[in-house]
């Protein structure tokens, strides 16, 4: 494998403030070189950065995040299950179990299942029980899709629960335990892992350690060191007072002092450390071995690093930030790509510089330039680097080997395009909602068959009825076929119901008088035998189904163009229906334009209407699955038909 490091290096000052605090309310140090240095712990610095909201936030993407929380279960799965509806013990009873198998590799044993459905306790005792001992990472898939495999399985056992009011029998619990245990452990770890981002942003940047192998342990693509001063701490107790200012203000003797205290204040240079492990980090954000990187999507990858550096230079860590107000920006960032095995340039603070001569900053300045000298001297130059700096000495530019002085902004620019993403792609997104639908497959006899994506002919069709093409013009409508690619993803899997017509075609009225037809001209119906009599015809429809679509055209340029179609779609020439003509949408179907990598690129960003199924392509060429992982069969059943093992 090839691999690829990011090294970030920065210098930022800080004047009376107190960073990060111990459990006595004091800074945080640390030992090095034989004197004591303020310190910023790892975990501070992650956690201002990947909560940040600003400009260049981490959450600005449209990536699905992580949740730490001690009552993920309590308060994102089961509770909005209640307020759907569902009832609270049994909803409690299988959120506990899956959290002992995510926790503990343990399932819920029948005389904790007896005690919990027997107990007389609020609601709010009950759901208390789903507090966890410990702070759970759960990505936002993962959650999703634990809601709704309880979901699913309170479905199967509606007539169980039907009468809220009733209590269960013990043949009535029996079933609900044995629903709850065939919920096993192969297969909820089959299940998350198939799952895409499973673990969410956070985790698959900074990691996530597991207490069982249920939920995937990921290991961290981006490495925070400690933060520590250049030089010896400087610190100060800080005496203050609280005015009680009703006392002050009515005289009677008093100066109103209402409380005194003190507290540490530190200042400092600190040195900061990050490495990216850039294969790691394609890998965790694509479901890629790391092996394969280079032939993943690098796009997000890009965009994350890309943010980072901005994070890393502007975001201040800070406890009392009222009362100091410790907002600085770095005044130094040494960024370097290679592929050696990363190392920091802490040592160059072994021996704490002085506080004297030329001030802290040159001087850590030279104390940096001399050992990144001597490093290169003996190892080599093993990085491409980029610098930007404030008041930086040209012997230390030229120590450090840096030809010109960059912005921030540029040097971001310059990482990213270190690992470039693929060639992006303008994507229409549509949205199929309608309470029937019908993807007609070949006609056999009297029955009229469906399959569970829409064809190529019916994608045509829809769109040429939008431009407003008439049956007539064949040529037209055979390069929009030849030009069209796309993509569909089930969003929410309908339920197949077969509608059954007749019509009597031996009425006067169906041959003695014209009638319009499906192409919009009047005719009268002509025919042998074969048109006279009672015709039985069967029809198969998707009823409460949803699908995203994601489609383009190739080549783009030609018309009709995206744009073109876009066009059509919000103001179609006539209306527009999905299949057939009963099954007209009841949402608007477009629902954006976007920039993709592909077409699986955009459907994997654009948020799951009701959970993940199977991800189908269909181009001019024919059908094509697309997919990462092969999920459980349980998960099928839950997903959908679809489902091809890549």
């Amino acid at each position: 494998m090839t691999s690829a490091f990011v090294q970030i290096h920065t210098l930022t000052a800080y004047p009376a403030a107190l960073l990060n605090r111990d459990d006595a309310g004091f800074a945080k140090r640390l030992p090095f070189g034989g004197a004591v240095r303020t310190r910023v712990s790892s975990q501070c610095l992650k956690y201002h950065w990947r909560n940040f909201s600003g400009e260049h936030a981490l959450y600005g993407l449209d990536v699905p995040r992580s949740l730490r929380s001690r009552e993920t279960f309590k308060r994102c799965i089961a509770r909005p299950l209640v307020e759907e509806g569902y009832p609270l013990r049994l909803v409690v009873a299988f959120a506990l179990h899956l959290q002992k198998l995510i926790v503990s590799d343990e399932s819920l044993s029948k005389t904790d299942f007896k005690k919990l459905m027997s107990d007389e306790v609020d609601d709010a005792t009950l759901l208390d029980q789903l507090k966890s001992n410990q702070v759970i990472i759960l990505g936002r898939p993962e959650v999703d899709y634990l809601t709704r495999l309880i979901r699913e399985r309170l479905d199967a056992l509606r007539e169980v629960w039907a009468d809220a009011a009733a209590p269960l029998s013990d043949e009535q619990l029996e079933r609900v335990y044995q629903e709850l245990q065939a919920i096993g452990k192969g297969e909820l770890k089959k299940n998350l892992k198939g799952l895409y981002l499973a673990a969410g942003l956070d985790a698959a940047l900074f990691g996530r350690m597991a207490t069982s192998d249920v939920l995937a342990r990921g290991d961290a693509a981006i490495h925070v060191a400690h933060a520590f001063t250049t030089h010896a701490e400087e610190s100060e107790s800080d005496y203050f007072t609280a005015v009680d200012e009703l006392v002050a203000q009515e005289g009677e003797g008093e100066l109103g002092s209402g409380h005194l205290n003190n507290q540490e204040l530190t200042s400092g240079l600190f040195y900061g450390y990050v490495v990216v492990d850039v294969p790691l980090l394609v890998s965790n954000l694509e479901g890629v071995p790391p092996a394969a990187w280079q032939e993943a999507d690098r796009t997000l990858a890009a965009e994350v690093v890309r943010r980072l550096l901005h994070l890393i230079a502007t975001v201040s860590p800070g406890a009392k930030l009222g009362s100091t107000a410790p907002h600085a920006y770095a005044q130094f960032m040494l960024v370097e790509w290679g592929r050696s095995q990363p190392r920091t340039l802490a040592n160059a603070f072994h021996r704490p510089v002085s506080l004297d001569g030329e001030g802290v900053l040159v001087n850590s300045y030279r104390a940096l330039g001399r050992y990144v000298e001597q490093m290169d001297r003996m190892y080599g130059k093993l990085t491409e680097r980029r610098l930007a700096a404030i008041d930086l000495p040209e012997a230390v530019q030229r120590q450090l080997q840096v030809d010109t002085l960059n912005s921030v902004p540029e040097i971001a620019d310059w990482v990213a395009e270190k690992n470039p993403g693929r060639d992006m792609m303008e994507i229409l997104l549509l949205r199929f909602d309608a309470p029937l639908m019908s993807f007609g497959a070949p006609i056999v006899d009297q029955y009229g068959f469906i399959q569970p994506y829409p064809a190529l002919s019916m994608m045509t069709g829809l769109l040429a009825n939008a431009l407003g093409y008439t049956h007539a013009e064949t040529a037209r409508l055979e390069r929009l076929q030849e030009r069209l690619r796309y993509a569909v993803r089930e969003d929410r899997r309908g339920q197949q119901l077969r509608d059954f017509q007749t019509v009597d075609l031996s009425q006067p009225f169906l041959h003695d008088e014209r009638a319009w037809t499906t192409r919009g001209t009047l005719e009268t119906r002509q025919g042998g035998p074969a048109s006279l009599g009672i015709h039985i015809r069967l029809r198969d429809y998707w009823a409460d189904a949803v699908y995203t679509v994601a489609l383009t055209l190739d080549p783009p340029d030609e018309p009709p163009t995206l744009a073109d179609l876009e066009q059509a779609l919000r103001f179609p020439a006539r209306p527009l229906f999905i299949g057939r003509k009963p099954c007209l949408p009841a949402a608007p179907l477009f629902i954006g334009r976007v920039e993709a990598a592909d077409l699986l690129d955009a459907l994997r960003r654009r948020r799951w209407t009701r959970g993940p199924t199977a991800l189908t392509s269909i181009g001019s060429g024919g059908r094509r699955a697309l997919t990462i992982r092969r999920p459980s069969k349980a998960f099928e059943k839950i997903c959908g038909a679809g489902y091809r093992p890549a």
